[in-house]
Formats: C-alpha cells, sequence, structure tokens
C-alpha cells in the first residue's frame, strides 16, 4: 500500500477520505510490513509477563491448556485484575517438571 501524500505530522495521508492513514500503518507494522521506529538497531522490548493470549501463541500450548495448569496449581503465574500474566520461566520450569524421558531403543537380537 503506497501513500503518496502526507499530513503536517509527516503520516500518510488518505486524500479520498480526508485522514490520517495512522491505524493501517499501525496494523500493518505489527504484521511485519513496516519498522515505526526509524532507528534500525534498536533491540526489541518483549514484556517480561505475558497474557494467556500471548505465552498461547509463543509456546504452541493452547490456552484452556495454560488454565488447566493454572487452575491446578502446575503452572505459576500473578494476577494483575481480571487478567491472568505468566512469565517465560514458569513455562520452563512447568516444562521440566513434566517432560518424559527417552526410553533408549531395545538392543536387536540377531
Amino acid at each position: 500500500m503506497k501513500y503518496q501524500n502526507y499530513n503536517k505530522n509527516n503520516l500518510p495521508y488518505d486524500s479520498k477520505r480526508k485522514k490520517a492513514v495512522v491505524q493501517q500503518t499501525y496494523f500493518h507494522a505489527l504484521k511485519g510490513g513496516i519498522s515505526m521506529a526509524k532507528k534500525e538497531n534498536q533491540p526489541q522490548i518483549l514484556p517480561m509477563l505475558k497474557t494467556v493470549e500471548q505465552m498461547s501463541r509463543i509456546s504452541s500450548i493452547g490456552e484452556n491448556k495454560l488454565r488447566e495448569l493454572m487452575d491446578s496449581g502446575e503452572l505459576e503465574y500473578i494476577q494483575n485484575g481480571n487478567r491472568r500474566l505468566i512469565a517465560d520461566a514458569a513455562i520452563w520450569n512447568w516444562y521440566e517438571r513434566a517432560k518424559r524421558p527417552v526410553n533408549p531403543p531395545a538392543a536387536k537380537e540377531g
């Protein structure tokens, strides 16, 4: 999507709709289309605590499974108002406790 017109704040401007196209540009940037920051060497800041939805996307563990683990006390979380926030370390702690050792293959007789 190319915008040739810019408003006084140097934001893309849609001349047909007579308004700035900030929201479309922002969501386009979230999808990885363009960089909102001008500086290329800025590190990406990730939140220390993640919501159930965010952690589900990152860890590939379903939202319902994460909620079940929290309800049963197997997964640590912080209650912030109505939201449950999960640290990365909590997922790794659960993983270490829940993983099963690999059985070595049986020796072939022959």
